[in-house]
């Protein structure tokens, strides 16, 4: 059987392997916060990474006059952070950012990095006010005279954040240094409490020539397919680093797992 034949397989009878937490409906700042642990958790990875006798370093093979150096990207964007989350809360930004630019009093490594960290929890406490009251009603953008919206503001620290780490991802790289986010680092196990479950139906009429032969080939490899479900619940859990956060950690955690267990 085929590495791809057998993904293919394990995905439509298996299900996948699923966590049964109760995920239920989310709020709209629920929402927002895991986009903001999302950002934060690539991007400060990131600033730590880079060593500090490289926080001046900007790429110069292309065309990259005047862009800013790996320092003054992530003092950006934690500036913003600052900008957009005082425009959500409507009150005074509580610390100096120098614009957008951050502070220019802010030199090393473990200030810039501190800084970074700092915006990021404020930006969780601004997320955190967002109700579905509030979310679409009107407020001052930090950005110009203009009108805009909580929603629209706490959407911001992720596509931003984003864009900026992308462009920091390659100054490591420039650098000899993979970022963090790209190593392919494990997870810990969830919480205790949380239930692997697997279901592979044995009624091959069930499913169409092609696959039913596909389960039939299954079976004979495999034997008990109870058996390797608890095997593939087992080991699912110990699986790469995702970027898309716990919600789509299962499926891709029993791809990787058939795709590891097959020749």
């Amino acid at each position: 059987m085929s590495k791809s034949a057998a993904v293919i397989l394990w995905t439509l009878m298996c299900g996948g392997v699923a966590l049964a937490q109760g995920a239920g409906d989310k709020t709209i700042n629920q929402v927002l916060d895991n986009d903001v642990k999302m950002i934060e958790g690539e991007f400060v990875s990131a600033a730590e990474a880079m060593p500090e006798d490289k926080y001046g370093f900007a790429p110069t093979n292309g065309e990259f006059k005047g862009v800013r150096t790996f320092a003054d990207q992530v003092k950006h964007v934690a500036a913003v952070n600052y900008l957009v989350g005082a425009a959500i809360l409507g009150e005074k930004i509580p610390v100096d950012t120098g614009g957008e630019s951050g502070p220019e009093s802010l030199k090393s490594k473990a200030d810039i990095v501190a800084f970074a960290k700092q915006s990021f929890e404020y930006a969780h406490k601004a997320v955190a006010s967002i109700t579905a009251e509030n979310a679409t009603k009107a407020v001052k953008s930090p950005f110009g005279d203009n009108m805009t919206t909580r929603l629209g503001l706490g959407n911001v620290f992720a596509w931003h954040g984003f864009d900026h780490y992308g462009q920091m991802a390659v100054y490591l790289r420039s650098n000899g240094i993979v970022p963090p986010a790209s190593r392919g680092q494990s997870r810990a196990p969830p919480t205790a409490g949380l239930k692997p479950r697997c279901r592979i139906s044995a009624a091959n009429d069930r499913y169409p020539p092609a696959l039913s032969r596909l389960h039939q080939e299954f079976q004979n490899r495999f034997g008990n397919t109870a058996a390797f479900c608890a095997s593939a619940s087992s080991s699912a859990h110990q699986q790469p680093r995702s970027v898309y956060g716990d919600d789509r950690r299962d499926s891709r955690a029993s791809r990787l797992h058939l795709a590891s267990a097959v020749p």
